[in-house]
C-alpha cells in the first residue's frame, strides 16, 4: 500500500461528472464489461447466502448508481447506501425502498447497527485504517463485512504503481495518472494485519479476476473473451485484481 491518505472527496467532482452514465459504461457497454458484472454478482451472492439464512440490515458503501443495493433490495434486504458523490446520491434516490447517506466513508458518522457492512470498488480510494476505524461501532456484534481492496501484487497493477508517478512527474495534470497514481493497493497479507489490529478475523478471502477490468471494457467480441477468461482462469488465484475479505469480530462465533 502508498504510505499516502486516501479519500473520496478527492474524487467527488469526477463521480460527479460520469453519475448518469456511470452504470451503463461501467457495467454495460460491451460484453467483457456485463461478463464483469455477471461474475462478481455471482460471487457476492454466494458470499451472502453462506452468511445469513435470512433477511438482514446492509450499509453499502460507495453505492454509486445502486448497483449492489439494487441486488440486496431484490433479496429482501434493508439497505442504507453511502456515497460521497452529490450527483450519485440523487440517482440512489430513485431507488425506492432505500436509505441514502451522501458522505465519506472515512470519516462520515452514522447512528446505526448493521448486519453487514458491504464494499466493492470503492476502497481504493480510500485508506482501510481509517475506514475500518470510523465504521467498527456501526457493525453488530453478529455482523460481517464485505470489503473489497485492490490485490498489490497484480502484475499490471504493479506495473501502474510504479509507471504513473513516473508519468505523472513529466506529464503534468494528466487526470488518468493523477487516478492511477491515487489508488491504493494492498496486499493480502497486509490487509489481514489492519483487520486484526482493530480486532477483526477474517473468515475467508475470495479472488476474482487477473486482467484489470478496463481490459475487459474494450472487448466486445465472444472470441476474444473466451480466449481472456481461459487465461484469466490460470492466473487468477495468484495475482488476482480484487481481493474480497469476509470478516467477523474475533469475539463473535461465526457459523459458517
Amino acid at each position: 500500500m502508498r504510505d499516502k491518505p486516501g479519500s473520496l472527496r478527492k474524487f467527488q467532482k469526477r463521480f460527479d461528472d460520469v453519475a448518469q452514465r456511470y452504470e451503463k459504461v461501467t457495467f454495460e457497454a460491451s460484453i467483457g464489461s456485463k461478463y464483469i458484472d455477471i461474475k462478481e454478482k455471482e460471487l457476492i451472492k454466494s458470499i451472502y447466502k453462506e452468511s445469513f439464512s435470512d433477511k438482514k440490515k446492509i450499509l453499502d458503501i460507495g453505492a454509486g448508481n445502486g448497483r449492489w443495493s439494487k441486488l440486496f433490495l431484490s433479496m429482501g434486504c434493508e439497505v442504507s447506501s453511502l456515497d460521497n458523490s452529490l450527483e450519485m446520491c440523487k440517482i440512489l434516490r430513485n431507488i425506492e425502498g432505500i436509505t441514502v447517506i451522501h458522505g465519506n466513508v472515512e470519516e462520515q458518522n452514522i447512528a446505526e447497527t448493521f448486519d453487514m457492512i458491504f464494499s466493492m470498488r470503492t476502497l481504493k480510494y480510500t485508506d482501510l485504517r481509517k475506514v475500518i476505524a470510523n465504521l467498527d461501532k456501526n457493525l453488530s456484534s453478529s455482523g460481517v463485512m464485505i470489503l473489497e481492496v485492490a490485490n498489490a501484487y497484480n502484475p499490471f497493477y504493479i506495473l501502474s504503481r510504479f509507471l504513473s508517478p513516473v508519468l505523472a512527474h513529466f506529464i503534468k495534470g494528466n487526470p488518468i495518472l493523477e487516478y492511477l497514481n491515487a489508488i491504493n493497493y494492498y496486499t493480502e497479507k497486509g490487509a489481514r494485519e489492519i483487520l486484526s489490529n482493530f480486532g477483526y478475523e477474517v473468515v475467508g478471502v475470495k479472488k476474482l479476476f487477473f486482467f484489470p477490468q478496463f481490459f475487459y471494457s474494450k472487448i466486445n467480441n465472444v472470441h476474444v473473451l473466451n480466449i481472456m477468461r481461459a487465461i484469466d482462469s490460470i492466473f487468477y488465484r495468484l495475482f488476482s485484481t480484487q481481493l474480497i475479505f469476509l470478516i467477523k469480530r474475533k469475539n463473535y462465533q461465526y457459523k459458517s
